[in-house]
């Protein structure tokens, strides 16, 4: 029986801390992750699934540890957790916890020199439904009837089934003579080393879970602007990190923008004080300690080895 319910299991070879963990997607019964716990073929079972609505995007995750009564919910993030439980989806103690990344990659946080006229920007992510590169080619427009010297990089390839938007925004930089400002590099594997040649970081999104290049960008130290989206609003700390415009309001991103290049040295200041935190708060380590800490309360009966 224990092989029976390894073999549906998603990994095992999964730790944190003292824990094994194992990885149960939706469509798997939940029987398996009972049987699993309980045979001790895991000492907790994380099973996923995904939430989907007209405003609300994200990944929930149930914790189930041997004896599996003691329930807990982890949540990505405090809307999709207030949504849940106003919907009285979870009768179960919930928990908020944000992705963790390795800040390492990205080396120290950039210092960067505004004795150059010309603005590097860009913005990192696929082309697709989910984004909103074409209202960002907008924004390049009027920058360029403003005569702001800038070039601007997207970064990213288009969605499967959504190459026309790669296409679309492709055609409005061209027709709107913007080819010598405005580049798609597709995909790039230099992310950390891109972001320091950059002045400024510009997204805009009409659905995210998290928000993970905004994150990289701003711990980068570098000057972000991102539309007020909640998931937006959320990982910025209400603009604390990042400097958040109206979503899909061209005179709001133009009016922030163009403050930004009347005080480029008060943003950059502001954006090496926002990276030291954003290190402290979204790093792997700091995911680390809370996932170990939750699993603990789960599972108290798991002695720690340390």
């Amino acid at each position: 029986m224990a092989c029976v319910a390894s073999a549906v299991m998603h990994r095992f070879d999964a730790r944190v801390g003292d824990f094994r963990i194992g990885l149960l997607f939706p469509h798997r019964r939940q029987v398996i992750q009972g049987l699993a716990c309980l045979l001790g073929v895991a000492d907790l079972v994380v099973r996923q699934f995904q939430i989907r609505q007209t405003r609300l995007q994200g990944f929930d995750y149930q914790v189930a540890c041997r004896g599996f009564a003691r329930r807990r919910k982890m949540v990505g993030r405090r809307r999709v957790r207030v949504k849940l439980l106003r919907d009285a989806v979870l009768n179960v103690r919930t928990d908020v916890v944000y992705n963790g990344i390795d800040f390492n990659k990205f080396g120290d946080i950039t210092i960067r020199s505004n004795s150059g006229n010309k603005v590097e920007m860009c913005m990192v992510g696929s082309f697709g439904l989910t984004r909103n590169q074409l209202f960002v080619c907008k924004f390049l427009e009027r920058l360029n009837n403003q005569g702001v010297d800038f070039h601007f990089t997207f970064v990213g390839i288009a969605r499967k089934g959504e190459e026309e938007y790669l296409e679309e925004c492709m055609i409005f930089c061209h027709n709107h003579k913007l080819d010598e400002r405005v580049t798609f590099a597709g995909l790039r594997h230099d992310i950390p080393s891109l972001l320091k040649k950059m002045d400024a970081f510009v997204y805009a999104s009409r659905l995210d879970t998290f928000g993970i290049a905004i994150i990289e960008a701003a711990a980068s130290g570098l000057p972000t602007f991102v539309n007020d989206w909640g998931v937006m609003d959320e990982v910025t700390q209400h603009g604390k990190f990042a400097t958040l415009y109206k979503s899909n309001d061209l005179d709001s991103l133009c009016s922030k923008f163009n403050d930004f290049l009347a005080h480029r040295d008060e943003y950059c200041s502001r954006a090496i004080e926002a990276a030291k935190e954003i290190r402290k708060t979204y790093s792997i380590e700091e995911h680390i300690a809370t996932l170990n800490r939750i699993y603990r309360e789960v599972c108290p009966e798991k002695t720690p080895s340390n």
